[in-house]
């Protein structure tokens, strides 16, 4: 090779090498991204504020400027964005949310339980009103019963009321399920319910038939009105649903219903929409002492999730020594 060559190719090796570099250069610069920014996020997720009270809630991250994306139940409170600063101010006791949003529509939901008595209508009671339920029963010792061909379905439909009760209403129950031992079955029954119109409290009237045999009583009154809801306690508030005690020869035994307000929850039918509904949970339980011992402290009876102006989104009814227990999740309503 001539020095002439020999110059040429390490001018053209020289070339490539800077070219390289450049090139090398350039990807390099493209890829130093700014990190991103940090996850849109607020200082809590739910709250309890007194009715005329206030609490604030701190944004942060995400991209700003933020906003409220949507505003909560304005008869249960109010809610105003300075900045990063969400204010919530009670109105009246209830639960509602409010969801807020940043720039690039990241969203946060905020629960908001406002203390105090719950003074809306939870559970109408309008006639022809239907609820219908999707969900499953409970077998007597509390398992999940299959229901591998997914038949269960379960109407509540208010009826007209019952004379032979004053201000009862009847609360017609039809559900189809698979039993565990008759396969599919259809079951018809009438649930009553009285309601009081001056504070909202209402009860059922439900057998203690079970818990009579159960200790050895001979009962043919066996049906009680037990008080399954007292909205004017208010979220946290409890009540005594039925105190009794009943004495044979050989025992003597108490048996105490006791109702809560457990909180406001969000509750998503099961209908193909899944929709979202802001309820408030109420349970009742029962303590059983027998001889001066407590046998059974703390065991459910039954759990309502309350819409306003709406009534049961889900009900838990828990199962008995004698009798299925159900869950239900509202899956369509006809009003």
């Amino acid at each position: 090779m001539t020095h002439k060559q020999k110059m040429f190719l390490y001018v053209l090796v020289t070339i490539s090498i800077v070219i390289m570099l450049g090139i090398s250069g350039c990807k390099k610069d493209e890829g130093i991204v700014d990190p991103p920014p940090s996850g849109f996020s607020v200082s809590t997720s739910s709250m309890t504020v007194a009715p005329a009270g206030s609490s604030t809630v701190t944004l942060s991250g995400g991209t700003g400027p933020y906003r409220i994306q949507e505003r909560p139940d304005t008869t249960v409170a109010a809610a105003s964005l300075s900045g990063s600063t969400l204010t919530i101010n009670g109105v009246t006791g209830g639960y509602t949310t409010v969801t807020v949003m940043d720039y690039a529509n990241a969203t946060a939901t905020i629960g908001v339980s406002v203390s105090g008595a719950i003074t809306f209508d939870l559970f109408p009671i309008v006639m022809a009103r239907a609820f219908v339920y999707s969900g499953w029963a409970i077998s007597t010792t509390g398992v999940r019963l299959p229901d591998p061909s997914g038949v269960y379905s379960t109407t509540w439909t208010i009826g007209p009321p019952n004379p032979a009760v004053s201000g009862s209403t009847v609360l017609v129950d039809t559900t189809t399920l698979q039993h565990p031992t008759a396969g599919v079955i259809g079951v018809k029954r009438n649930l009553l319910i009285i309601k009081n119109p001056a504070n909202g409290d209402f009860r059922f009237f439900q057998t203690l038939g079970p818990f009579f045999r159960a200790f050895g009583f001979q009962r043919t009154d066996t049906v009680r009105a037990v008080l399954i809801a007292k909205p004017s306690v208010g979220i946290g508030g409890t009540w005594v649903a039925l105190d009794s005690t009943y004495t044979s020869p050989t025992v003597i035994v108490r048996l105490e219903i006791n109702g809560e307000i457990v909180r406001g929850e969000t509750i998503t039918d099961s209908s193909s929409g899944r929709a979202k509904h802001n309820t408030i949970k109420f349970r009742t339980w029962r303590r059983i002492t027998v001889n001066g011992v407590v046998v059974v402290p703390n065991a459910t009876t039954a759990e309502l999730w309350l819409e306003k102006n709406v009534g049961p989104v889900q009900v838990h009814i828990a199962q008995d020594s004698e009798n299925l227990g159900h869950f239900r999740t509202l899956k369509q309503k006809n009003f």
